[in-house]
């Protein structure tokens, strides 16, 4: 079986700003993106963003397991050790990433448990309450922002209108940031996608160093197109082959 790799495709495409990565669970889709962002941190000191659509799902309860997976794959094992020993900790036991106080930590930890060290990895953030974000974001730098779950059946905030919430948080992330701000839009796939708002609606992006609105205009003769730039459309097949529908 080949897994999706999403590191793959930004080195492919590095102009690419926004993903759109739909398909069934079990091809890699979340583990790929959080491999990535983890990774960026490790060797770069990147944060991200950890976005999802209502407060109960950013409860510490609720994430407490979303990164064990991340953290056992042997390519972040290896940026934990060579992150720890930067930092000259040498005598270290273990790694973990865990939810705390409205962001995600790595810490690094002894043999007996105790915590050595503990670092920002990600703030988290929900599309519920959009506005209370501003706050958040300003004391750290955040290169990317993962919104697992985009799509959904129990409805959307604000309805039609939910974009525009998300797009406030992008946007102030994006404003006090750089141009290297990635965002990454996982979902599975619906049999309703087309009428997704995210996707046909109007998430429109005017943060200083990307000013694009990724308007999905959706043909099923033609299978569907993207209308706008630095957007990357990916249909993951259950066996993790990709099908591309990119911007002209």
């Amino acid at each position: 079986m080949s897994y999706f790799d999403i590191a793959t495709e930004i080195n492919k495409a590095p102009e690419t700003r926004v993903f759109y990565i739909i398909g069934a669970r079990g091809v890699g889709k979340s583990y790929s993106v959080k491999k990535w962002v983890v990774r960026r941190f490790l060797n770069h000191g990147e944060r991200f963003i950890y976005n999802k659509r209502w407060t109960t799902e950013i409860e510490p309860a609720e994430l407490a397991t979303v990164f064990d997976d991340t953290i056992l794959d042997p390519d972040v094992i290896e940026d934990a050790k060579n992150y720890a020993e930067r930092l000259g900790i040498k005598d270290y036991y273990t790694f973990r990433i865990y939810p705390r106080g409205g962001a995600f930590y790595f810490g690094i930890e002894a043999e007996n448990g105790k915590l050595i060290r503990q670092d920002v990895i990600a703030r988290l953030t929900c599309v519920s309450k959009a506005t209370r974000v501003k706050g958040n974001v300003l004391n750290l730098s955040y290169t990317s922002v993962v919104f697992d779950e985009f799509i959904t059946d129990e409805g959307y905030f604000h309805g039609r209108k939910e974009p525009e919430q998300f797009a406030k948080i992008v946007n102030t992330v994006g404003r006090a940031n750089n141009d290297e701000l990635r965002i990454f839009m996982i979902g599975n796939p619906d049999a309703s996608i087309e009428l997704n708002p995210y996707i046909t609606g109007n998430l429109t992006l005017d943060y200083e160093h990307l000013q694009t609105n990724t308007a999905y205009y959706y043909d099923r003769k033609k299978n569907g197109r993207i209308l706008a730039r630095n957007v990357m459309f990916i249909k993951l097949a259950p066996l993790g082959n990709a099908e591309y529908l990119n911007a002209g």
